[in-house]
């Protein structure tokens, strides 16, 4: 079976395709590794602070 030459070129192109997008998922995955930590911290202190504002309130309404 003999295959035509834009096959190879379609290939090709469509494998660098594939590459490309697999760096720039990998940046973003790299990004989100180094930002990660930050967003926790930040959602575990509004959870805190959530947590200190309704003891507060049971504290003051006698509960």
């Amino acid at each position: 079976m003999q295959t035509q030459p834009w096959a190879h070129t379609t290939s090709a192109s469509a494998l660098i395709k594939a590459f490309d997008i697999l760096e720039e998922l990998n940046i973003l995955l790299v990004g989100i590794q180094h930002i990660g930590p930050y967003i926790l911290h930040v959602i575990a202190r509004r959870v805190r602070k959530t947590e200190v504002v309704e003891m507060y309130s049971s504290y003051r309404c006698g509960v």
